[in-house]
């Protein structure tokens, strides 16, 4: 396989999972490889948490996690690369497209925006709570508007600009590995009584595959304001200003 092939075949796939995830946007149906994801981690979870969430469990949740979910994913790769090249690119296709959230993170914060501009703020909170974590019911008009537009920085990143970078890379390969990392994250990479030590090995490994794409989505930021008529140097400035304002190593860049 050369390395001109395997670049082409990484593009192709970018191009059509982005295009699908655009498109048609996340699958919905029961066995969602996301979902699947999930129940790996929850499998995991429960095979090496003990009794009270070691470092060292945690670090055998995150090679267990990345092992049964990016390895397969290879596996099934390798089989169909001996199958057809076609087949090979579709796969990885399809690998890129559900590591994506081009077009539900749009639909979820279009909403939110729709219901502001019909002053709305019950519908507007109600939405936001789909985005977020936090508790929205009590949120006031500048306070839903900063949450969604923090939760679109953020999940620029995570949903779009990281997973279509590895994808360049690797392809479908690189896309549901960085997805794999990132759910550990979501799921057990919080400081708090549970997870302190035992969610460590997961969120330093989400820290290392997003820092290069933290630190390079300022330049999608860039083109975007530009092709929106805003000012592309706005932007640089905002992001250089406040880049280390944030605890996270790439929360405040990305």
């Amino acid at each position: 396989m050369s390395f001109y092939f395997i670049l082409s075949s990484n593009i192709l796939a970018l191009i059509a999972g982005f295009f699908l995830d655009s498109i048609i946007g996340d699958p919905r149906w029961g066995a969602h490889p996301v979902r699947l994801i999930g129940k790996v981690i929850l499998l995991g979870e429960r095979l090496f948490y003990g009794k009270k969430g070691s470092f060292a469990g945690g670090v055998l949740l995150l090679m267990f996690t990345v092992a049964a979910v990016a390895g397969s994913y290879l596996l099934i790769l390798a089989l169909a690369w001996k199958i057809s090249h076609i087949l090979y690119i579709v796969i990885s296709t399809l690998g890129v497209w559900t590591a994506l959230s081009v077009k539900d993170m749009k639909v979820q914060v279009s909403r939110v925006a729709d219901a502001l501009e019909s002053d709305d703020l019950s519908l507007a909170r109600q939405s936001l709570a789909l985005l977020v974590s936090r508790d929205t019911q009590k949120m006031e008009r500048s306070k839903i508007v900063a949450s969604a537009i923090e939760t679109v920085g953020e999940n620029f990143t995570d949903a779009v600009f990281s997973p279509v970078f590895y994808a360049l890379f690797l392809g479908g390969f690189g896309a549901v590995l960085f997805k794999a990392v990132s759910t550990l994250d979501s799921m057990v990479g919080y400081r708090n009584d549970r997870y302190e030590r035992f969610g460590t090995a997961s969120a330093r490994a989400d820290d290392v595959l997003g820092f290069i794409p933290a630190r390079l989505s300022v330049i999608p930021v860039m083109l975007g304001a530009a092709t929106a008529g805003e000012s592309p140097n706005g932007a640089w400035r905002a992001y250089y200003r406040y880049r280390k304002s944030h605890a996270s190593p790439n929360s405040g860049h990305g």
